[in-house]
């Protein structure tokens, strides 16, 4: 779709609009938001080449495309972002499609509260559960192909530390100390449970 790739950011800007979507920065090297970001727009740009045929046809294709990026599930935790908010799959009443509701009408609107309170405190619970157990297993993946190693020192230990705020081939190098100290290491900054 030549009209899509020539407005680029302009018709970017005006979808967000009609979504009512926000567009916020991150830090540069925030790669999980990052990368759940640039995923979302490669899948709404998909979308927008399939379904609108020529630049009038866009405002009718999105309802489409937001249902669809709504429905589908995330890759890596496998339920779609409706099902998280919601607390049940999106119906798209299709003739045929298993009823999901249930028939009976309860009266009782405080008891439906109580239970539909229940189930999403369940769903983001399980929701928490699965990202902390993806945010593991990406850290077992970095670290064994970036071969880190577990850190050797403990209290007490005299350590250098290396000095890297010169330029190579700055002529100040040649007669600048490499490495500062020794420093005692007093205590250790936690961050992480595994540090």
């Amino acid at each position: 779709m030549d009209f899509i790739l020539r407005q680029g950011p302009t018709l970017f800007a005006q979808v967000n609009k009609c979504l009512g979507i926000r567009h916020i920065t991150s830090a540069a090297r925030t790669a999980s938001s990052n990368g759940m970001t640039e995923a979302t727009v490669k899948r709404l740009s998909e979308h927008l080449k399939f379904y609108a045929k020529d630049a009038l046809s866009v405002e009718d294709a999105i309802p489409i495309i937001e249902m669809n990026l709504r429905a589908t599930s995330l890759t890596k935790l496998m339920i779609s972002p409706y099902e998280i908010v919601f607390g049940r799959c999106l119906r798209f009443g299709i003739p045929g499609e298993p009823n999901m509701v249930s028939t009976e009408t309860n009266t009782d609107s405080v008891s439906y509260y109580c239970w539909l309170s229940h189930e999403l405190q369940r769903l983001h619970k399980a929701v928490k559960t699965a990202r902390e157990q993806m945010k593991i297993t990406e850290k077992r993946t970095y670290d064994k192909s970036h071969r880190v190693k577990t850190p050797s020192w403990k209290v007490g230990d005299r350590v250098l530390i290396r000095e890297d705020s010169l330029r190579p081939g700055s002529p100040v190098e040649l007669t600048r100390k490499r490495f500062a100290g020794p420093f005692v290491i007093n205590h250790v900054v936690k961050g992480h449970d595994d540090v």
